[in-house]
């Protein structure tokens, strides 16, 4: 659809076109519509050019101020210190792995250790491993403290599965899946203080000898007695 011009809008139009040009500037550049962005005659006609045609007539909209107290954010507050360990394909059940995420969870590092340590499921020692190199990372990688190392997040996934035969009663069998696991432990610094306290057994605790002021009291000979009467 072509779109005729008013009497005054030719006027204009014929004015701009049959202005003189010098020999510097090349004809198309007499044209507005035409010429390149940088000449000087599409920069000087924008003007004329914009009340010839109504359509280049765009209105912009101001551009905002920002918004007073919220600072910008740094690349230092959106990525934090995080040490992090995954652990995949692991031949156990996530359901039984999850039991043990669950109870690390927001835990010293230290407790959670000792946790896994003092027990023998394997799951436990699997969950040892992880932390063990989630702490590691975060103190190579980043110089964290590790004494004030905290588990924030300890979660499980589903991995890929097996199938294998199952055998039901009077000569039928079925199909059993055998579900693998992923794991993932990640340590940041925190405030979290150590509840847990580790005792040693009796037989591996440091013997303690007799004060010298109670070796005085008794004799030789009523040492010897109290030995072979125990």
């Amino acid at each position: 659809m072509q779109r005729r011009l008013s009497g005054q809008a030719w006027q204009a139009a014929r004015a701009i076109w049959s202005t003189p040009r010098g020999p510097e500037e090349p004809a198309a550049a007499a044209n507005p519509l035409t010429a390149p962005p940088g000449s000087t005659a599409a920069g000087a006609s924008a003007a004329d050019a914009a009340a010839i045609n109504p359509l280049l007539q765009v209105p912009q909209a101001p551009k905002q101020a920002p918004k007073p107290g919220k600072p910008a954010k740094g690349k230092a507050d959106e990525k934090e210190q995080v040490g992090l360990a995954v652990l995949r394909n692991i031949h156990m059940s996530p359901k039984k792995l999850a039991l043990w995420a669950k109870m690390v969870r927001r835990l010293h590092v230290e407790d959670a250790m000792i946790q896994c340590t003092i027990s023998v499921n394997k799951g436990a020692k699997i969950l040892a491993g992880v932390i063990h190199s989630a702490r590691a990372n975060a103190v190579n990688n980043f110089g964290l403290n590790p004494s004030k190392l905290v588990i924030d997040r300890a979660e499980v996934g589903h991995g890929s599965h097996r199938k294998k035969v199952w055998f039901h009663g009077k000569g039928r069998t079925g199909i059993r899946k055998k579900y693998f696991s992923h794991l993932w432990i990640a340590v940041k610094e925190g405030t979290k203080q150590r509840v847990t306290r580790f005792v040693k057994p009796l037989l591996e605790r440091p013997r303690k000898s007799m004060p010298p002021a109670e070796a005085q009291r008794f004799s030789k000979a009523q040492i010897a007695s109290r030995r072979h009467t125990r």
